[in-house]
């Protein structure tokens, strides 16, 4: 058995695996790292880099001002120069204001339940 990075001409042997491909990434951002037995994959992982939008906060004195359009013009916009065509955004449980935000802008659920790794060091300690 061989673990290794599966180089983009190859990812046809991909097909019947289900591993998500994420075409419309830039090559740079995404990389398929596989388990060979011999001349066959036994398993396969996405290894994505992506842009995320999340954690909205606003000045209760603000809201209405235009603040919220504001900081998603220029996230956009920030995420267009990185060379990004689309983002991921997530909104805590009961964090009903990015998930207003996220809404408007035209964001599609998808059935994740999203875990954070740490990868050596420290680990990861969220606010609970």
């Amino acid at each position: 058995m061989i673990a290794r990075i599966l180089p983009r001409d190859e990812w046809g042997r991909l097909t019947g695996s289900n591993v998500p491909m994420f075409g419309s990434v830039s090559p740079e951002d995404v990389d398929i790292v596989v388990v060979e037995d011999e001349d066959r994959i036994i398993a396969c992982l996405t290894v994505l880099r992506i842009t995320h939008f999340e954690g909205v906060w606003i000045d209760p004195e603000s809201k209405g001002l235009g603040v919220t359009r504001a900081l998603l013009r220029l996230a956009t916009e920030l995420a267009r120069v990185r060379g990004d065509d689309w983002v991921m955004g997530a909104a805590e449980n009961g964090d009903e204001r990015m998930a207003k935000v996220l809404d408007k802008m035209g964001a599609v659920r998808v059935g994740l339940t999203p875990y954070v790794i740490a990868l050596g060091g420290e680990s990861c300690r969220l606010p609970s």
